[in-house]
């Protein structure tokens, strides 16, 4: 192989490579707590059979409603080889990142059939920084394993002569098991390969029934899958992300609404991705002609009528492809079907902003083919500008992740916070032995939601190290009538007042 041929793979790797080498040394934030540090099943390959059974956070405890059986099976194998290294888990997710940004390189020249095309689209996906949320950020691996194994399943997916490759089509179908067993939205795998099998059919049959019939053991699997996840595997009411009614959850065109209005601020995180943050103050809307719901509309519309134009007048299939890709991959965030707990993800974009990507590779390479040299140099100058504009956001957007403290007074630079994050927050502070702002964000934590006991003990226990014993007790006793048989609490209190009573 010629060092030509090489050199997109090697710009792709070493860009992605160089965005994102200073995310190793990263702390555990978030979610990891949960899914890696106090995780008993990473402890022992003894757990391997519970961690097919069992909800994501099973080995730490919990009950939730995802099951994503092998990312917690690629934790274990990080575990038993390098212990608790956060550099170990942060690389685990960079080289996915990396064989994600490859593979879906080689699927899209599989696909139109343009190296630079292909290119200048992988590597402007595999720079973006909303990506971080999904890969700098270690308990995101199930994003880039649910898409890996999905990349993999086209790559060998049979276009043609199914019936002579009917291994490939089996060995497709094993990627897509894989797919879905890392990540609960890559239920959209189905409609997605009918996309692609009709992107590849001839121009008289895209939707013809015999071109689309391939994609049956695929929709079979999935209907399959949804019935064992609302019964067999339903760890915590599957399908409900809300323990209380509310309009959002009651109303399907209200969350037709909140869907159509976090549609331009999604647009903007791809087109100007700065002031990145989780948590996000996201309203619920109950009223059709705001702003942002009309103006989410038009996008569908307009963006629709001409990628439905470009197919009819001139025969294009790429756009209407891209924006069916786009809005496909989105299916399961967008909460109209099953309502979603949260509105603004950036790590739901992960997989159908390859749709939007798929568009601006195309600009690139009409600009690089163009006959007009000058044209030619806009385009290699437009996509080496944005990479390095990119790369270096991307950069940024890793330190955000660095600690806990800087993670979470990250998320309050643009809300007033849940209860959770003043809650982290302080316990970062109190464990860098910050104990003033440790009291003023559990605190904000109580005056935010008063319903946790783990809150008022925690605070309790900053108290103690300040030698604030009355605090101390009155927040152990908020704790106990908050939950009563919290015995941490219960403990702690019986200590503290013997310690009294002896002094």
């Amino acid at each position: 192989m010629t060092v030509k041929k090489l050199l997109p793979a090697l710009t792709i790797t070493l860009a992605v490579v160089v965005a994102y080498l200073n995310c190793l040394n990263n702390d555990f934030v978030w979610d990891d707590e949960f899914l890696i540090e106090k995780n008993t099943y990473l402890r022992s390959f003894e757990h391997l059979p519970k961690m097919l059974i069992s909800n994501s956070t099973a080995g730490f405890g919990g009950v939730d409603n995802f099951y994503r059986p092998t990312q917690n099976i690629y934790y274990l194998f990080i575990f038993q080889a390098f212990g608790y290294s956060k550099t170990a888990f942060h690389a685990g997710n960079i080289i996915l990142h990396l064989l994600n940004s490859l593979m879906l390189f080689v699927v899209l020249i599989r696909l139109f059939g343009s190296r630079p095309w292909a290119w200048a689209t992988s590597l402007l996906w595999a720079l973006h920084p909303t990506h971080v949320e999904a890969i700098g950020y270690i308990s995101g691996t199930a994003d880039p394993m649910g898409l890996l194994f999905f990349l993999l399943a086209l790559w060998v997916l049979p276009l043609a002569d199914f019936k002579r490759q009917w291994k490939s089509l089996f060995l497709a179908w094993i990627l897509f098991v894989l797919s879905l067993l890392s990540k609960e939205a890559m239920i959209v795998a189905p409609p997605l390969i009918m996309l692609v099998l009709a992107l590849k059919a001839s121009q008289a049959k895209p939707w013809h029934w015999r071109t689309h019939w391939p994609s049956l053991p695929f929709w079979l699997t999935a209907g399959i899958y949804m019935v064992l996840r609302k019964t067999v595997l339903n760890f915590n009411n599957t399908y409900d992300f809300y323990k209380t009614t509310n309009v959002y959850t009651e109303n399907i065109l209200y969350r037709v609404y909140t869907y159509l209005a976090t549609l331009p601020e999604y647009l903007k995180i791809l087109f100007y991705p700065t002031n990145l943050h989780m948590e996000r103050d996201f309203p619920v809307f109950t009223d059709g002609s705001s702003f942002a719901v009309i103006l989410g509309g038009l996008i569908v519309v307009v963006s629709f009528g001409i990628a439905v134009g470009c197919y009819c007048k001139k025969g294009l299939k790429w756009p209407l492809f891209s924006w069916l890709w786009f809005f496909i991959a989105f299916v399961p965030m967008m909460g109209i079907l099953v309502p979603v707990n949260s509105f603004i993800l950036e790590h739901w974009l992960y997989l159908p902003s390859i749709g939007v990507f798929i568009v601006a590779g195309k600009l690139v390479e009409k600009l690089w083919k163009s006959h007009n040299q000058r044209a030619r140099w806009v385009g290699l100058g437009l996509l080496l500008s944005s990479c390095l504009s990119l790369a270096i956001l991307t950069h940024l957007r890793n330190r955000d992740w660095a600690t806990p403290i800087t993670f979470y007074q990250n998320i309050l630079q643009y809300s007033k916070g849940t209860a959770r994050v003043h809650n982290n927050l302080a316990m970062a502070f109190s464990e860098a032995k910050q104990f003033d702002q440790a009291i003023t964000h559990y605190k904000k934590a109580i005056a935010v939601s008063d319903i946790y006991a783990q809150t008022h003990y925690n605070l309790a226990r900053v108290y103690i190290q300040k030698q604030n014993y009355e605090k101390a007790l009155t927040h152990l006793r908020r704790s106990l009538e908050i939950n009563p048989n919290f015995h941490y609490a219960q403990s702690l209190l019986q200590q503290l007042q013997s310690f009294i009573q002896n002094q």
